[in-house]
């Protein structure tokens, strides 16, 4: 990256945070931080649970739907992200509410980091400094990740915009470390995504399923067989994960919540990916008469 083409994208991460802060005033009043009403009072209080409680995450809450309690259908990797930084920031409560300020405005902004490289995979960059500012900048964005908005949203973008990355760079990639790495990527991504938010399956279907359609159309036998290994492996990991969270909202194979239908889903797409690159290995080459 040219030294331009870093210092605009540091200003526009900048400004970012700016806009996101705009509403300082509302949120840091007096001594007190205030958070809009809404879904972030219940990821804090999940993530003052695992702040008191290291290593635990607040499964079954007696205080939803009383009096019999409900299992929470949300994955934990919001909870424990907040909960980690504000043990970082001093462990104490007023620690993770400082934190749970602040962390929607620099994670928004910082997804213009990935977006960069997203667009820069596919063109030049002033396309990809275009797409850091619609990303640093847009006020549904904005929206979504500023000052006080400790919902799951931001984090799912941020994670989001990593997956779109690492796909991208494997379609360009030739092979090698640069496929695995970007596979590499692109596997993180789609983990960040999945443990955060129970509506991944509708990402997996469509941007891996995409992928493995353009890699088959394209021919691409080794971008085929790295796609499978990376969902393949991630659907392990959400395999050994799912019991571990205790029954799932809706049942075992529920959309509601992250259940064995995501790793069956990420498993699929691997067979399919391998099944299609056996197949184009041992198809005739394009234009041999037979």
């Amino acid at each position: 990256m040219r030294p331009a083409a870093a210092t605009l994208l540091v200003l526009l991460v900048a400004c970012g945070v700016g806009v996101r802060a705009l509403r300082w005033p509302e949120v840091f009043v007096g001594d007190a931080i205030v958070f809009p009403i809404g879904d972030a009072y219940y990821h804090l209080r999940r993530a003052e649970y695992t702040l008191a409680n290291p290593g635990r995450v607040l499964l079954f809450d007696p205080l939803v739907n009383q009096p019999d309690g409900a299992w929470i259908p949300w994955p934990p990797l919001h909870t424990l992200l907040l909960a980690g930084a504000a043990h970082v920031a001093g462990g104490t409560r007023e620690a993770l509410e400082r934190v749970a300020a602040w962390y929607p405005p620099l994670l928004g902004a910082a997804t213009a980091l990935p977006v960069y490289g997203a667009a820069r995979s596919v063109g030049g960059p002033g396309v990809a400094l275009l797409a850091a500012a619609i990303a640093a900048l847009l006020p549904a964005s904005v929206t979504y990740s500023d000052l006080g908005n400790a919902d799951h949203h931001v984090t799912v973008s941020f994670f989001g915009a990593l997956w779109l990355w690492g796909a991208l760079l494997a379609m360009r990639a030739d092979g090698g470390r640069r496929l695995a790495a970007a596979q590499a990527l692109a596997a993180a991504g789609r983990l960040g995504v999945v443990f955060t938010w129970a509506g991944s399956l509708l990402y997996v279907l469509i941007a891996d399923g995409a992928c493995v359609a353009i890699a088959l159309l394209c021919g691409r036998v080794r971008l085929l067989r790295a796609t499978a290994l990376g969902l393949a492996a991630c659907a392990v990991v959400a395999w050994l994960a799912v019991p571990l969270l205790g029954p799932p909202v809706g049942g075992p194979y529920s959309t509601l919540a992250l259940s064995y239908l995501h790793p069956a889903a990420m498993a699929a797409l691997a067979f399919q990916a391998l099944a299609c690159a056996w197949l184009e290995a041992r198809r005739p080459a394009r234009g041999v008469a037979l």
